[in-house]
């Protein structure tokens, strides 16, 4: 799971292809490669998962183990932000 921008750069800067030819490419899955399997990424996919959950998580009961004791609350907001004054100050 890398960042497309690095392939998409160089097929474009050094093989002079189109950009929407190598964004094909890479929705195509073309760049695409198999790795082995680990607890990092096992953990990034968790973390990423339980930041992304609105209000339940669900897992298997063998997997409790590995849901943290510190979880968010549920969210009733997909965004959140502050408002910023519109306003601008001009100098005459």
């Amino acid at each position: 799971m890398n960042d497309p921008a690095s392939v998409f750069e160089e097929r474009v800067d050094h093989h002079q292809l189109k950009p929407e030819d190598v964004a094909e490419e890479i929705v195509a899955g073309k760049h695409d490669h198999k790795q082995p399997g680990s607890t990092m990424w096992a953990q990034l996919f968790n973390d990423h998962t339980i930041a992304s959950a609105r209000n339940w998580i669900f897992h298997h009961p063998d997997d409790a183990s590995l849901v943290p004791d510190d979880l968010p609350g549920p969210r009733d907001k997909e965004v959140e932000s502050e408002v910023v004054s519109g306003e601008s100050s001009t100098a005459s």
